[in-house]
């Protein structure tokens, strides 16, 4: 096959090829070629790179979608928590209010807070910046005087 020569179906064929779901009659049944065509397509130089970038595409997409899921999840929980914190601040117990003082302070210093360092978490040492979306945020915000 001549360079840059890549018809329709030798790219669907690709796209098929990458998901890796399907036999090469099964692809040849699907986009209407023999399958001894898909055989020889998938040893072309062409081909191959195709596979890759459409493989490489798929992983991308497949990355982008977990990691929504996670934060679609993560936000849900970071409501919940917002709330139980609301609920301790306004508590009548002065034990409780102090421990969501004490959580708020460790953890909840917002981003764009440039006094000084941000406080370290009691584990490890390492800076735990609560990351909330606006909307939160401007629950947690406490009014400057």
């Amino acid at each position: 096959m001549k360079r840059g020569s890549v018809t329709e179906k030798q790219r669907k064929c690709a796209l098929l090829l990458a998901a890796g779901q399907h036999s090469y009659r099964e692809i040849g049944q699907m986009i209407g070629a023999h399958y001894n065509s898909i055989s020889s397509w998938a040893r072309d130089a062409q081909i191959q790179d195709l596979v890759t970038k459409f493989q490489s595409g798929i992983e991308n997409k497949l990355e982008q979608m977990s990691i929504e899921a996670t934060r679609r999840k993560h936000d849900r929980l970071i409501v919940q928590a917002v709330e139980k914190l609301e609920t301790m601040l306004t508590s009548k117990s002065t034990r409780r209010q102090l421990e969501a003082i004490k959580v708020l302070l460790t953890y909840g210093q917002l981003p764009e807070s440039s006094q000084g360092e941000q406080p370290q978490g009691p584990q490890e040492g390492q800076f735990s910046p609560l990351r909330l979306d606006p909307e939160l945020r401007s629950r947690l915000r406490v009014k400057q005087s």
